[in-house]
């Protein structure tokens, strides 16, 4: 009972019904479109490719380097600071802290991986993370969400997203027509969740307080926790499209009305 109970405060902190709030905020990856079916298709497409172009596996690397340096960022991050990084150091771009969040990635997975270049690693991620899923991202995206994103904005609740990823071509291809889309690669932004930073700008912008505003995630260490910190409500979505459908028509009763979009 007890660890059903803490699964449960983990999972969502409402203090109103849904539609009480005046905006939500959704994350994308992982909550506007399933990643489980998204990541089955992007391996049969990488082992298709990289069997037919053996000699481009660094590639591959790359890419693996770049999320694990990326899932740990903030503490990379940290570990830079403490070493004494500062501002500036054009000779190292991965600990200069006056270059864009995705340039000092580029540039730790290259120092990591050793012999290539930022700009070799940028094209490669940009590629297989940020342009090839775009055609796959219309079969895997969760169709109860996008119907609520109608209803939503219809009774004139601001519709947010806020991605660590870029968000805007991916909202185009799955049809989304939200009032605001940030991402944590925007200039006034530039960290990652759960640093509150983010939301903070979102705040400012649309001149919301946060008891009027709802993060909806799949990830509590992620989008749980920067709504904790910016004093948000949240609400955690399970990942199986069974157990989401199951806790959306508990949260919001009406929720098998809305159409498939």
């Amino acid at each position: 009972m007890h660890i059903n109970s803490h699964r449960r405060a983990r999972q969502f902190f409402m203090a109103r019904p849904f539609t009480d709030y005046k905006a939500v905020i959704f994350d994308m990856d992982g909550t506007l479109y399933f990643q489980l079916p998204l990541r089955l298709r992007m391996a049969g497409k990488l082992a298709a490719y990289y069997l037919r172009h053996p000699l481009r596996y660094q590639e591959l690397l790359a890419i693996k380097t770049f999320r694990e340096i990326r899932e740990a960022w903030p503490e990379t991050e940290r570990n830079g600071r403490t070493k004494g990084c500062g501002k500036s150091d054009r000779k190292n771009p991965a600990n200069d802290l006056s270059e864009s969040l995705d340039r000092r990635q580029y540039a730790q997975t290259a120092k990591r991986l050793g012999g290539v270049t930022p700009e070799w690693v940028k094209k490669t991620v940009e590629h297989w993370m940020y342009q090839v899923p775009l055609e796959l991202l219309p079969s895997c995206r969760d169709r109860q969400l996008s119907g609520l994103i109608s209803i939503l904005r219809k009774s004139h609740t601001a519709v947010i997203i806020y991605s660590d990823y870029p968000a805007v071509e991916k909202a185009r291809v799955l049809h989304l027509k939200p009032d605001y889309i940030f991402s944590a690669l925007d200039p006034d932004i530039m960290c990652l969740k759960p640093d509150p930073k983010g939301l903070a700008h979102i705040l400012s912008v649309t001149g919301l307080s946060p008891d009027q505003v709802l993060m909806v995630g799949d990830r509590y260490e992620k989008d749980g926790m920067v709504a904790r910190n910016a004093g948000i409500d949240w609400l955690i979505l399970p990942h199986s499209p069974k157990k989401r459908k199951k806790l959306l028509k508990e949260i919001l009763p009406y929720v098998h009305n809305i159409h498939k979009g």
